[in-house]
């Protein structure tokens, strides 16, 4: 009889990563589990969104030119974590990829259908969460315009 597969074989489904949601196009870097960090009983990509960010920029800059006057953290963004003791994948992400910015709805169909297919988690135990990390940091014209007006 075959031995278990764990969480690391190369062939267990489901990938971890980072991830960016822009004009509805889904900028990830999934990993493979055997390729992925262990972090106590989870597997997490060791790269990090700001580091990324400018290969991703420069990849999809044709398509959408005005991501190059952003930074990483003015664009919806997100990571995959696997938790190895309940085999479960969890996706941290904005609040504002979920529906109606309610992460009890769940995520907005067309974000969870682009997360499944990137990262392989058909059939997989999935969670969406939201965490403090992710959110965004929206350019504020105000607040900048208060910082230019004489005191």
């Amino acid at each position: 009889m075959d031995a278990p597969q764990t969480a690391t074989t190369p062939d267990t489904p489901g990938r971890v990563g980072i991830f960016l949601y822009d004009k509805d196009c889904l900028m990830a870097r999934p990993i493979s589990l055997h390729q992925a960090e262990r972090r106590g009983t989870r597997l997490d990509s060791p790269e990090a969104h700001i580091t990324v960010w400018p290969r991703l920029v420069a990849r999809y800059q044709g398509r959408f030119p005005a991501l190059a006057v952003f930074d990483y953290d003015e664009v919806a963004r997100g990571r995959v974590i696997l938790e190895t003791a309940t085999h479960t994948f969890f996706v941290y992400m904005d609040r504002t990829l979920f529906l109606d910015d309610q992460p009890e709805r769940g995520p907005r169909p067309a974000i969870r259908s682009a997360l499944f297919a990137e990262f392989a988690l058909a059939g997989q135990r999935v969670r969406f969460e939201t965490d403090p990390h992710y959110n965004i940091q929206p350019w504020n014209d105000e607040l900048d315009a208060d910082e230019d007006s004489p005191a």
